[in-house]
C-alpha cells in the first residue's frame, strides 16, 4: 500500500487520496505485457528492473533533479487490467 505521504498512487488502494484507475486492455495478457514493455523501453530515463509473466518493476528518473520513482505493474489472472503503483523514493 501507499505511505501517508502524497507521493504515491496505486490502483489497488482504498484510500481515495492515493487511488488511480487500473489500465484496461482488450488483447491477451502476454500481448498487453509485451506492449507495455515496448512503451517503457522508449520512455526517457526509464529502466525495467524486474519482469515476470505477470509483473513489471521499473524505475523512472526525473530529467532535471534525477529523482527516482518506482513504477510497478501487476497483471492479475483472469482480469483484463493492469494494476499500477507509482511511488517517489524522495519527496
Amino acid at each position: 500500500s501507499c505511505p501517508a505521504s502524497n507521493n504515491c498512487v496505486m490502483s489497488q488502494e482504498s484510500d481515495p487520496k492515493h487511488t488511480i484507475d487500473p489500465i484496461a486492455y482488450h488483447v491477451d495478457q502476454d500481448t498487453a505485457l509485451q506492449t507495455l514493455l515496448k512503451v517503457l523501453s522508449v520512455v526517457p530515463r526509464t529502466e525495467v528492473l524486474e519482469q515476470t509473466p505477470n509483473y513489471i518493476h521499473a524505475i523512472s528518473k526525473s530529467r532535471i533533479f534525477k529523482f527516482v520513482d518506482d513504477v510497478e505493474f501487476y497483471f492479475p489472472a483472469n482480469e483484463s487490467v493492469i494494476h499500477v503503483r507509482s511511488a517517489s523514493r524522495v519527496g
